[in-house]
């Protein structure tokens, strides 16, 4: 199991390779869990959420302040997604209730941007 500290190098490496990050601020953290606010501009963002002691992960796109599109899992079964189009959704079809590591999700949003010119 990655610690605190592991997973907030692993996001910070990943946001890194994409072109239009801003700025990564961890925005909470302590001993069992993180979360990493990667903006993009001043109205979309991605937060990051990761606590080592359930493993539970949370990504979300965040646009003028809603969510638009994530991904998660408590206990890391049972992943699902927030479609774009249908953010209170959850989606645990086959493309929704695969697995999803936080490179694949910035990929995924990047398309996203792309597509609805959110920049």
């Amino acid at each position: 199991m990655k610690s605190v500290e592991e997973w907030e190098d692993e996001i910070t490496l990943a946001a890194l390779r994409f072109p239009g990050v801003r700025e990564i601020v961890r925005v909470d953290s302590h001993p069992s869990a993180i979360k990493v606010r990667v903006t993009l501009s001043p109205e979309v963002f991605v937060q990051i959420y990761v606590n080592v002691a359930t493993d539970t992960r949370n990504m979300a796109l965040i646009v003028s302040g809603q969510w638009r599109y994530a991904r998660d899992c408590q206990f890391c079964r049972n992943w699902h997604r927030h479609p774009f189009d249908q953010p209170d959704e959850h989606d645990i079809g086959p493309t929704g209730g695969q697995p999803m590591d936080i490179e694949e999700f910035l990929e995924k949003v990047q398309e996203l941007v792309e597509r609805e010119e959110l920049l």
